[in-house]
C-alpha cells in the first residue's frame, strides 16, 4: 500500500455514515412479523456482483455451468462508492491474486476491476472482499464482500426495467446488491434441513447457488403492456443459466420453461406487497425452484366440487407439502424434504426440461412412483384389519379452468378394488397413476375408499407427493401406504352436484 500517499490525506474524514434501517413490516397468512435486516439500505463501498469470463454455453437437455474453458479467465468485480464522501478502495481476491488498490473513489462512483487468472486457480467459494482505508486507525477495513459460488453454480442475467431499476437503486442504494442478498438468503433457506421428514425422506442440504453475471436494463411504455417486445436476452441465453426478468406490475411473469427465463413481476394491492415484500421475494424463490425442476404443490390440492357425491368440501394438499415453499409463497418460507431432494437430483443442470415428461431423463414427477402401493388398514388400536373391501379411483381432469386439477366423477367406476388380507392390505400394481398417458391425463393422486357397505364407506386420498417422497426415500419397489379406518373421512350422503366434466370418462 502506499502508505506516504495516505498518510498525507489524513486530514480528510473517511467517516462511515450509520446505516439506515428500514425495518419492514411484513406479514404472512398466519401472522404479522417483524423481519429486521431484510430491506437494509446500503451506504458503504459494496461490490454489487461479480463475473466470469468466457462463459461456457447451455443449449440441450443436461447442460449446465461448469469451469471456463481455456488458458484465461477474467473475474470482475462491479465496485459501488454508496457512501457521501470519497474513499480509498481496495479489493481482496480471495487468494486468486495480491490484494489490489483501486485508489480514489467519488460518492456514487462505481468501477469495474478484473484481474485474469488462470481457470484451475479461480477462487470459486472463497469471499471476494472490499476495502475502504480508515485513517483514523490507519489500515484497510472489510465493507462487503461476495462469495463466488462454485463452477456449477447458476449463472443469472438480471434484465430490470428502467423504473423498477430506479426505484430499487433509490430504496436500497443499489438494486443488484440488494438482488444478490436475496439470494443468499434463499441458500441459507437451501441450508436449513429443520423441515419434517415426507414419508421417510429426510431433509437434505440443496447443492445448488446462484450468482449474478450480467445487468441489462431495458424499456417499457407506462401507460400499456400490449405492444411491448420480450428483450432478446429473456428468449435467447445460452451464455447465462437463467434470465430475471423484474418488472413492476409488468407483462412478464412466472417460470417460462422454454426460454428458461422468469418474469418478476410481483405487485399487490392488498394487502400492499411489492418485489421486495416477503411475498414478493418468497414468490421470486418459488420461481427459480421451478428453474431447478420443482413443480407446484398446490396443483395436487383438491377442490371443491371435484369429488361430487364423496365430499363436499375442498381437500387441501397434506403435510408437510402444504407447508411447502411450492405450495404457495405467501406464508412463512420452508423448503421440504421432498423439494430438496428434486433440486438436488438436477443439482449442477440448468436445461433440466419438463419434470412432468417420463421420457425426460430428469422428469421425475411421474418416473418417481414405486413399483407397486400397499395399502393397510388398520384400526383404532393399530392392528391390521382384514377382509375391508378397498376400491380405488385414478385422478382425471376435474374440468376447472387450469386443466392440472384433478377430480373423480361421481358416476365412475373403480379402477381396482379388491379385499385386504390377515396382514389388512392390498396391493396395487400396474401402471396405476397413468403414466403412460398423455397430459393431463397422468393421474396427481388416488381416491381410496374404504366399507363394506355402502352406508360405511369412508375415504382417503394416496397424494403423488407422498409417492414422490416415498420413491425418493428408499420405497423404489413397494411403498406402503397406512391409515386408520377412523381417520379416514366418511363418505358425504349428499347427492352428486358435479359439472359436467366431472362425469364419468374413458379411463
Amino acid at each position: 500500500m502506499n502508505t506516504k500517499r495516505l498518510f498525507m490525506r489524513a486530514a480528510r474524514t473517511f467517516t462511515l455514515l450509520p446505516g439506515v434501517l428500514a425495518l419492514v413490516l411484513i406479514a404472512s397468512q398466519s401472522a404479522a412479523q417483524v423481519e429486521p435486516g431484510r430491506n437494509v439500505r446500503y451506504d458503504d463501498l459494496i461490490i454489487e456482483y461479480l463475473a466470469l469470463e468466457p462463459s461456457v454455453e447451455v443449449r440441450e437437455i443436461g447442460d449446465g455451468p461448469r469451469r471456463p474453458e481455456g488458458d484465461t479467465a477474467r473475474l470482475t468485480a462491479f465496485l459501488f462508492n454508496l457512501r457521501s464522501a470519497e474513499v480509498y478502495a481496495a479489493i481482496d481476491w480471495g487468494g486468486a491474486a495480491e490484494r489490489q488498490e483501486i485508489g480514489y473513489l467519488q460518492p456514487g462512483e462505481s468501477k469495474a476491476v478484473s484481474i485474469s487468472i488462470a481457470p484451475a486457480a479461480i477462487p470459486y467459494d472463497q469471499p471476494i472482499r472490499a476495502l475502504v482505508y480508515n485513517a483514523e486507525v490507519h489500515r484497510l477495513e472489510e465493507t462487503d464482500r461476495a462469495i463466488l459460488h462454485g463452477e456449477k453454480a447458476m449463472r443469472i442475467a438480471l434484465l430490470v426495467e428502467r423504473r423498477t431499476w430506479d426505484a430499487g437503486n433509490k430504496r436500497f442504494g443499489s438494486f443488484t446488491r440488494r438482488m444478490r442478498e436475496s439470494l443468499e438468503m434463499l441458500h441459507e433457506l437451501f441450508d436449513d434441513t429443520t423441515a419434517p421428514d415426507a414419508a421417510g425422506l429426510k431433509r437434505e442440504p440443496i447443492i445448488d447457488r446462484f450468482r449474478i453475471e450480467r445487468i441489462e436494463l431495458f424499456d417499457r411504455p407506462a401507460d400499456s403492456t400490449s405492444d411491448f417486445q420480450r428483450p432478446a436476452l429473456f428468449d435467447d441465453h445460452p451464455k447465462y443459466d437463467v434470465v430475471i426478468a423484474c418488472d413492476r406490475q409488468g407483462p412478464l411473469g412466472g417460470f417460462w420453461l422454454e426460454q428458461y427465463s422468469i418474469g418478476h413481476n410481483f405487485h399487490r394491492s392488498d394487502p400492499p406487497k411489492d418485489l421486495w415484500s416477503d411475498w414478493g421475494e418468497q414468490a421470486l424463490w418459488h420461481e427459480l425452484m421451478h428453474f431447478r425442476g420443482v413443480p407446484d404443490y398446490y396443483i395436487y390440492r383438491i377442490p371443491e366440487g371435484a369429488l361430487p357425491g364423496r365430499c363436499a368440501e375442498a381437500i387441501e394438499v397434506p403435510e408437510p407439502f402444504r407447508s411447502d415453499l411450492m405450495n404457495s409463497p405467501y406464508q412463512s418460507p420452508q423448503i421440504g424434504a421432498l423439494t430438496a431432494a428434486v433440486a438436488n437430483s438436477k443439482a449442477g443442470v440448468s436445461r433440466v426440461g419438463a419434470c412432468e415428461e417420463p421420457s425426460n431423463p430428469y422428469g421425475h414427477q411421474w418416473n418417481w412412483a414405486p413399483e407397486s402401493l400397499a395399502i393397510e388398514i388398520n384400526d383404532s388400536s393399530g392392528k391390521p384389519l382384514a377382509g375391508q373391501s378397498v376400491r380405488w379411483y385414478r385422478s382425471l381432469p376435474a374440468g376447472l379452468e387450469d386443466l392440472r386439477i384433478q377430480g373423480v366423477a361421481a358416476d365412475r367406476p373403480p379402477d381396482g378394488e379388491a379385499k385386504t388380507n390377515a396382514a389388512g392390505r392390498i396391493r396395487i400394481t400396474g401402471d396405476y397413476l397413468g403414466a403412460a398417458g398423455n397430459q393431463p391425463h397422468r393421474s396427481l393422486w388416488l381416491l381410496v375408499e374404504v366399507g363394506n357397505s355402502v352406508e360405511s364407506r369412508r375415504l382417503g386420498i394416496v397424494n403423488g407427493l407422498w409417492l414422490n417422497a416415498a420413491y425418493a426415500a428408499g420405497s423404489k419397489d413397494e411403498a406402503v401406504w397406512s391409515v386408520r379406518l377412523d381417520a379416514l373421512r366418511p363418505v358425504a350422503p349428499v347427492a352428486p352436484q358435479a359439472p359436467s366434466a366431472l362425469r364419468a370418462t374413458d379411463r
